[in-house]
């Protein structure tokens, strides 16, 4: 029988391509294996080590005491010669003793002089930087109050006297700005013909006591023109519902105006603490006189009560809506320069009633449009009226007098809120 023949191992390696890439990848890695054992590593070398070399404490001794002097001049410095001395450096270092040599010491432009400053002399320089603090600031005070003084004059110029005291006789503005909408202002061609604050100056001239006799201006003041300080208002009404932002020619002249002597009375027309107008109010003032707190203005206040009060008032009266937040104030110079409430009393003074302020059966006096242009007086608004149980709840006649009663208190304070400081 034939004997099947078997390939040669050669043969085979030959013909299978898959055991000759495995036998050579073998090949080699037993060749990188067998040179890493056989030849040896490289040595790395040791970092050299590192000592800390801690001062060796002594107990304190007392300092030796100096020898005084007794060397020569040096012929070139004119200053002392020093004859050569050793420092030794301590032998806890480990180092070489070496001797370091001062030859000689040279002359310098400048001399260092050691020496302590008596408390004494600390405690007059103290002295003398605060005087010189106080002078200037009651030079800068000093300066305020004659500014002050020729600002208030221009409130009195057209004042007369009646039999038994003077009247004061002033313009009142509202004030524009920026962004802000004047809330209730009855416009036309020639400007301001009626809203809020001509409602108040005919409360005011019927309620003054023949004190004051004020009247609106017709047309807007504009805060960042230069003839704010030129018509010299005793204060300027803002209000608004909206968010607003002050130009910067409006912040330095409302804060210049603030200096001299005026005042800044501002109503938010969406009432409560929060609202828009009452965040960028808020925020805008910040930036007219710094981080000053508004502070809440109590009933205590001469403005409500007391002798210097015009009318007595005893609570703070609700707002639109019954809101009823505490009215606030920042002072400058020590005395009320901005006015600020919340409760949105400018729809409130947007009532109009018969001259003298009273009531027809408990009822506002209300004309139609026609009655109204034939009457040339401004009217209430129908739409607060007839909403007063809904949208404009509390705009009752019982309401709006107080806030009237009110807002003439604060005409009269603001108008004579220096005279007993300035004389």
């Amino acid at each position: 029988m034939h004997q099947i023949r078997r390939p040669h191992w050669t043969e085979r390696f030959q013909k299978s391509p898959y055991f000759l890439g495995a036998f050579l990848f073998h090949l080699i890695m037993g060749g990188f294996l067998a040179v890493y054992i056989v030849l040896p590593a490289p040595k790395v070398r040791e970092p050299d080590p590192i000592a800390i070399i801690l001062p060796i404490f002594s107990p304190i001794s007392e300092p030796p005491r100096e020898e005084p002097f007794s060397g020569e001049k040096s012929e070139e410095s004119g200053l002392p010669s020093v004859s050569p001395a050793t420092i030794p450096i301590p032998h806890h270092l480990e180092m070489e003793k070496e001797i370091m040599r001062v030859d000689r010491v040279s002359a310098e432009p400048w001399v260092v002089v050691k020496g302590e400053i008596s408390s004494n002399s600390i405690e007059s320089i103290s002295a003398e930087v605060q005087q010189k603090s106080s002078d200037l600031s009651k030079q800068g005070e000093l300066k305020n109050n004659q500014d002050r003084k020729n600002f208030i004059q221009q409130w009195y110029q057209e004042s007369e006297r009646n039999s038994s005291q003077r009247v004061a006789t002033f313009t009142i503005y509202v004030g524009k700005v920026s962004g802000l909408n004047s809330r209730g202002l009855i416009l036309n061609e020639n400007g301001v013909e009626g809203g809020p604050m001509a409602n108040l100056v005919a409360a005011t001239e019927s309620w003054g006591r023949q004190t004051m006799k004020p009247k609106l201006s017709s047309k807007l003041i504009d805060l960042a023109d230069e003839s704010l300080m030129d018509k010299a208002p005793p204060f300027i009404f803002l209000s608004g519902s909206k968010d607003f932002t002050l130009t910067e020619k409006e912040v330095l002249n409302i804060r210049e105006y603030l200096r001299v002597g005026g005042a800044i009375w501002a109503d938010n027309g969406l009432a409560g603490i929060g609202s828009r107008f009452d965040i960028a109010f808020r925020r805008e003032m910040k930036r007219v006189v710094g981080e000053v707190e508004f502070e809440v203005l109590p009933i205590e206040h001469p403005l409500f009560q007391g002798p210097k009060a015009l009318l007595q008032i005893t609570s703070i009266p609700e707002g639109m809506n019954y809101r009823h937040d505490p009215i606030e104030i920042v002072k400058v110079g020590g005395e009320i320069g901005i006015i600020y409430t919340p409760n949105n009393y400018t729809d409130m003074m947007r009532m109009v009633f018969q001259s003298p302020l009273k009531f027809k059966g408990n009822e506002p006096v209300i004309y139609s449009s026609h009655e109204a242009e034939l009457r040339q007086k401004p009217t209430t608004p129908m739409g607060l009226w007839l909403g007063r149980e809904s949208y404009f709840r509390n705009f009752e006649p019982e309401s709006c007098e107080q806030v009237f009663r009110v807002g003439v208190n604060l005409i009269f304070h603001l108008l004579s809120r220096w005279q007993d400081r300035l004389g």
